[in-house]
């Protein structure tokens, strides 16, 4: 079974508001994500992301969850002020420092 590469116009035909789910998908890259920045709630969970830089303009992002996935560039997330839930169980990650100036 072939996979094929997440393109934008297939992403614009997924979300259907200002939530998006990625479950078990094959997916390596979050930059077709870049132009929807009015997304809010965003759950990315069995997947190949390892960096997570395409939100760092998603600056009405809320919640954001990033589980199970082989995750280690988290430094945009630093950006969304507006983010009040965060979940990045599941990953290889172990310095959050980066997320210390968070407000929420």
């Amino acid at each position: 079974m072939g996979t094929e590469p997440v393109t934008t116009e297939a992403l614009h035909k997924l979300i259907a508001g200002e939530q998006l789910r990625i479950e078990s998908k094959p997916i390596t890259d979050l930059q077709p994500l870049d132009e929807f920045i009015r997304l809010t709630d965003l759950y990315i969970s069995d997947t190949e992301i390892t960096d997570l830089t395409p939100l760092a303009n998603h600056t009405g992002m809320r919640s954001l969850t990033a589980r199970k996935s082989p995750v280690r560039n988290i430094e945009a997330l630093a950006t969304l002020d507006g983010l009040e839930f965060l979940d990045l169980s599941d990953t290889p990650l172990e310095d959050f420092r980066i997320l210390r100036g968070l407000k929420n």
